[in-house]
């Protein structure tokens, strides 16, 4: 079980580095708005929301697992807007920060 989560850990910081890198790519280019415009980075929803399927791969566990480990509490309770269901990032890493893995 500690290796699994070890792996989820590092996948949800590997997804992290990965947006990181792009958010470096897209300001080094013609798409970068001009120096003497003040840039503040305001996160996105997509950034900050992972849906259940991203979070299932993250976890390397089927959809159904993911479902029956939320119903019985392993995994925090997602939001739910509208017919889709997210976690928050940030509630995420913390869940993930919580574990006792050794």
């Amino acid at each position: 079980m500690t290796d699994r989560l070890q792996r989820a850990r590092d996948a949800l910081a590997s997804a992290c580095a990965e947006f990181s890198a792009a958010q470096a790519e897209i300001s080094g280019s013609s798409l970068a708005p001009p120096h003497d415009v003040l840039h503040v980075s305001v996160p996105t929803p997509e950034s900050m929301l992972v849906t259940q399927e991203q979070l299932a791969q993250i976890l390397r566990i089927s959809l159904r697992t993911l479902r029956r480990k939320v119903n019985d509490g392993t995994i925090p309770r997602p939001l739910k807007i509208a017919r889709s269901v997210f976690w928050k990032r940030t509630d995420l890493a913390a869940w993930i920060e919580g574990m006792n893995v050794s």
